[in-house]
């Protein structure tokens, strides 16, 4: 299902749609909704069982998360253990379109996921259920919740080519630390 967000600056809907294109690979397309134009898109590697994605408004556009991984190697191959339960949580804001922060790299196995605003301009987070696999063995689940801003922190800077941006990964980092979000 599209994720609504605004990635240009004008009042419409863009849509985040992630679209299997092989296997074990997804592409995330960001499209403009008022003229279907792609915006911004990326191929990931894409594990079974992969979460949705989500987005959160910020002061004037949208953040949008997404699970996948990136490929290991210029060429885009697929790393060998695709039956690993590691799941990558990405973050893309279009003032740096070429910057993903990866957010989480877990090897619990994510059932459910969102992003949610828990107190009104101040304190977005990402809520996840994890537990057993589906089709295995009932177990327990659990649901955590973590302050977006304590994931950033903890991210890491991925430059999606090969340019000099200007900004330092510290510096990109601050900058989608201090974002302001709203309902």
């Amino acid at each position: 299902a599209p994720v609504s967000g605004y990635y240009n600056m004008d009042d419409s809907f863009d849509f985040l749609i992630e679209d299997f294109i092989e296997k074990d690979k997804k592409k995330v397309t960001i499209l403009d909704g008022r003229s279907g134009t792609v915006l911004w898109e990326k191929d990931l590697i894409c594990r079974k069982n992969c979460p949705n994605p989500s987005s959160i408004n910020t002061v004037s556009q949208s953040t949008f998360l997404f699970w996948g991984e990136l490929p290991t190697q210029d060429n885009g191959s697929v790393p060998e253990d695709l039956t690993a339960n590691r799941h990558y949580l990405y973050m893309v804001h279009p003032s740096h379109p070429n910057i993903i922060l990866e957010l989480r790299n877990s090897t619990e196995n994510v059932l459910a996921y969102t992003t949610a605003l828990f107190e009104r301009s101040r304190h977005a987070c990402n809520v996840l259920l994890t537990g057993q696999p589906i089709g295995s063995k009932p177990g327990p689940l659990t649901i955590t919740k973590q302050k977006l801003k304590d994931t950033i922190s903890m991210s890491t800077v991925r430059r999606l080519n090969q340019g000099n941006d200007g900004f330092s990964d510290v510096e990109l980092k601050e900058y989608f630390y201090r974002m302001r979000y709203r309902g």
